[in-house]
């Protein structure tokens, strides 16, 4: 796992060569996959797939009891919850199954002297290194945690005696399960084959360690439920599904740019390989295979695809462009309201748009809600024209949005709903909370996800340029800007020369006061080169014209969000809190906690989750979220 560029893989795939061995290389982007498939070129036994420790691996196609033995090689220091990685590792392996594990335990300033480098070791760990903020584990914590998962150790080093313990790493080798009998799959259905007659034969088998038990112990059947529930997604996965022409054609793209074998309508890009990035390039292709004319913006196409980015949602938004050229698919409608789950009753959970008018920034909350097991439809909303928000008067927006969502409520035919909002979404959702009711729908309960009222009017296009860097996945150094406590320092002295208001001309004297020559320098140079560089950053996959406008809609949100803020509610309010930094801007944080208290004169909430105000929304943390909702929707 994590085989990366192959450091390990090359040497071990020697010395298998001639043996009848079924090797996996898996990494957690395709990118890997893609060069390790033009170094190794075809090889027996050899095959490739995405593999995340951080996430379920039989969501991914591994099945419990199903290796024999896990290589992880400089990797499991990136689990965000060790412990978690440590049992998901113990159920793939077989009885009598190994873990090799080579590891840093302790920082490596030869490794790390790149600054990129160690900014990406930065995780937001959920396990005990949350408290102490280091990234590598010490050997003798190594040691406890495998003995603790029930790994029996084969051999250990470096010791704490061993002159190679300066070295800073680990070695282990250990088994598991000596309790069991190895017994696999094919086994048993042999077995089956020769017992039983074809029909009751079962189609599909899964070695358990354990049968799940409910709390006074009998067999918890829906826990088996569940777990049949991932294995017919992963045997779908094949391709079985009966696929239309343009079904098969939005397939073929996919494996070309992921590299991964036939998929299935019913399969999410995101979950078998694809990011932010390759979603980008999927756009592209769409457009110069001629699936999606020229005359539909490639930002509208974007948006479309993220709100079901499914074999199955891609191919129906294809059609629906080809017949007229107009953007009817994926359950949207001309109001703004999309369809995410379908669902029974007049009370629906609806999740309002950032402040961009997209539902992109929720792509992976939406993911996780659009299969799981709610009583409530799932409905997002989006603004009908993104672009005409930047035309209006921070003060007007908040007014136009929420006048356009209740126009668009409305005609759902809603006794009630539930609201979400993220970050400038909070906000929106708040305000339709007090107006809502004014119309005939009952508001019940509101979820505001680190949604941050900034302490002062940002009219800096300079900082909005640093905020959207962060926001779309760029470390703002790259371009140019200061580290976060640099940045915060530099905004705290704009905001003491200009109270209320952080201007380019307040940041720019601050820099120059504190003898920031290169911020300076950047801070006159035309703003157009600057975004050019932004464009460049992000890279050719994504359409210069939607980084542009999408950098215009966000300029405008954080107006709004530090000009205007929402009345006062009458619904009870949930505020999910990240334990990380909240500001949007570095070194300006404010009691986000007690401005939510005072927007709702019903029960108030905080629920901390991990992470920043970016990390909170992507996996694993998402995770946390969607749990929050899903049970808020079963109340």
């Amino acid at each position: 796992m994590g085989a990366g560029v192959g450091g390990t893989s090359t040497a071990v795939l020697e010395l298998l060569e001639g043996t009848d061995t079924q090797y996996l290389f898996t990494d957690v982007s395709t990118f890997f996959l893609t060069r390790a498939r033009e170094i190794y070129g075809p090889r027996p036994g050899l095959t490739y797939g995405i593999l995340d420790i951080n996430h379920d691996p039989l969501e991914q196609g591994i099945a419990p009891n199903s290796c024999d033995v896990v290589l992880a090689a400089n990797v499991l220091h990136n689990a965000l919850d060790i412990d978690t990685a440590l049992e998901r590792i113990h159920g793939m392996l077989a009885p009598r199954g190994r873990l090799v594990l080579l590891d840093e335990a302790q920082d490596n300033y030869t490794l790390m002297v790149s600054m990129d480098f160690q900014s990406g070791l930065r995780q937001e760990f959920v396990d005990f290194r949350q408290d102490t903020g280091e990234v590598f584990i010490p050997a003798s914590t190594w040691r406890e945690l495998l003995e603790r998962h029930g790994f029996i150790l084969e051999g250990f080093t470096p010791g704490d005696d061993d002159d190679l313990a300066s070295v800073g790493q680990v070695l282990a080798l250990a088994r598991v399960k000596d309790g069991l009998a190895p017994v696999s799959s094919e086994e048993l259905t042999k077995y089956l084959e020769d017992k039983l007659p074809p029909y009751m034969v079962p189609a599909e088998l899964r070695v358990l360690d354990t049968l799940p038990t409910t709390l006074n112990g009998k067999t918890d059947r829906k826990a088996l439920g569940e777990q049949l529930r991932v294995v017919t997604h992963a045997v779908n996965a094949s391709g079985d599904e009966e696929a239309t022409g343009t079904e098969q054609a939005v397939a073929a793209i996919w494996q070309e740019i992921l590299g991964t074998g036939a998929l299935s309508p019913s399969q999410n890009f995101f979950n078998v390989g694809g990011d932010s990035l390759l979603v980008a390039r999927m756009v592209n292709e769409l457009r110069h295979r001629g699936l999606v004319p020229d005359s539909v913006a490639w930002d509208d196409v974007m948006r479309r695809v993220m709100t079901d980015p499914t074999v199955r949602g891609v191919a129906a938004l294809v059609d629906a462009l080809a017949i007229d050229g107009t953007d009817k698919a994926n359950g949207a409608t001309s109001s703004g309201a999309i369809v995410l789950r379908p669902g029974a009753g007049r009370t629906a959970r609806v999740i309002v748009h950032d402040g961009s008018g997209t539902l992109t920034p929720y792509r992976n909350l939406i993911n996780e809600l659009r299969t799981a097991e709610s009583p409530l439809p799932l409905i997002g909303l989006e603004a009908s024209d993104p672009q005409f928000l930047t035309t209006l008067e921070p003060e007007e927006v908040l007014d136009h949005l929420c006048d356009e969502h209740i126009r668009t409520l409305r005609t759902l035919d809603l006794e009630e709903v539930r609201l979400t909002g993220y970050c400038m979404g909070g906000m929106v959702a708040a305000e339709l909370a007090r107006r809502l009711p004014e119309t005939g729908i009952r508001v019940n309960g509101l979820t505001v996800i680190s949604s941050y009222r900034l302490p002062c009017d940002v009219t800096s296009r300079f900082v909005v340029e640093y905020v959207y860097a962060r926001s779309v996945g760029i470390d703002p150094t790259v371009l140019g800007f200061a580290k976060p406590e640099v940045m915060g320092e530099l905004l705290q002295a704009a905001l003491q020369r200009t109270p209320g208001t952080i201007s380019d001309e307040s940041i720019a004297a601050a820099a120059d006061e504190s003898g920031l020559t290169d911020l300076s320098t950047l801070l006159r140079m035309e703003p157009d080169a600057r975004l050019k560089n932004l464009v460049t950053a992000v890279g050719p996959s994504f359409d210069a014209s939607y980084i542009r406008n999408t950098f215009e809609m966000f300029r405008q949100a954080m107006r709004v969000m530090g000009r205007v803020e929402p009345t006062v509610c009458e619904t009870n309010l949930t505020f999910l809190s990240e334990h990380g930094e909240q500001a949007l801007l570095p070194g300006l944080d404010d009691d986000m906690e007690s401005f939510w208290d005072s927007r709702s004169n019903a029960r108030f909430r905080t629920v901390d989750i991990p992470g920043d105000h970016f990390s909170c929304m992507e996996p694993p943390i998402v995770s946390r979220i969607a749990a929050e909702l899903l049970e808020d929707d079963l109340r």
